[in-house]
C-alpha cells in the first residue's frame, strides 16, 4: 500500500476507536488525525534505520505505554494543567524557581529534563531518531510518576501552598515545552486538548 493508505488505514482505527469512548472523551477531526500520525511516526522512528518496522495497531495507538499517542496525551495533560492553574510566572519568580530546582522531590524529573539537549544532538549526530523516541518515553514516564505523586494544583490558601502550586506549574511548563520540542523534531503537532 502507499504511504496515504496506511495513513488513511490508521486514521479509520483512530475514529472507530474515538467513536466508542465516551461522549465526554469525543476526538475532534484534526486531533484524531494528528493521533493517528503521530502513532505512524514513532512507530517508525522508534526502529533502527535499515530495520524492519512492526507496526502492531493495539500498541501504536494505545495512550498507556510507548506510543506516539500515549506522547501527545502526556503533552495535552501538561497544557491542560497550565490553564487550570492560570500559569504565569514572574522574572523574580523565575529566578527563585530556578534556584530551587536543585531541591526537590523531583530530581528523576529534573535529571531527564536536563538531558534533551545533549539527546537532541546525539541524535541528529548519529541518525538515530530512536534515541529521542527513548528520551520522550522516559520522560513522559518521569512526568506522569511525578503527577501521580503529587498535587500539582493546591488550594492556594498560605503562601507556601501559592509557592508550591506556582513551583509545580512551573516544573509542567518545562516538561510542556521538552516535549512539544521533542514532538516537532520528530514532525507531530502535538494537540493542546485530547
Amino acid at each position: 500500500p502507499s504511504g496515504e493508505e496506511v495513513i488513511n488505514a490508521v486514521l479509520e482505527d483512530v475514529k472507530e476507536r474515538s467513536q466508542g469512548a465516551d461522549s465526554k472523551h469525543k476526538i475532534a477531526d484534526e486531533v484524531q488525525r494528528e493521533i493517528a500520525l503521530s502513532a505512524l511516526r514513532v512507530a517508525i522512528l522508534r526502529s533502527k534505520p535499515g530495520v524492519n518496522i512492526d507496526y502492531d495497531p493495539e500498541r501504536s495507538l494505545s495512550f498507556e505505554g510507548d506510543s506516539g499517542p500515549y506522547l501527545c496525551y502526556t503533552n495535552a495533560r501538561c497544557n491542560s494543567l497550565l490553564d487550570k492553574g492560570n500559569f504565569e510566572i514572574s522574572k523574580i519568580e523565575l529566578d527563585i524557581f530556578s534556584k530551587l530546582l536543585m531541591s526537590t522531590k523531583a530530581e528523576d524529573l529534573l535529571r531527564k529534563l536536563f538531558q534533551f539537549e545533549k539527546i537532541v544532538i546525539d541524535t541528529g549526530e548519529e541518525i538515530a531518531p530512536q534515541k529521542l523516541i527513548k528520551y520522550l518515553f522516559e520522560l513522559a514516564s518521569e512526568f506522569n510518576n511525578f503527577y501521580a505523586n503529587n498535587k500539582i494544583i493546591l488550594e492556594n490558601k498560605t503562601e507556601n501552598e501559592i509557592l508550591q502550586t506556582k513551583y509545580n506549574l512551573y516544573l509542567v511548563f518545562l516538561v510542556h515545552r521538552v516535549l512539544e520540542k521533542g514532538l516537532f523534531i520528530i514532525g507531530v503537532k502535538a494537540p493542546k486538548k485530547m
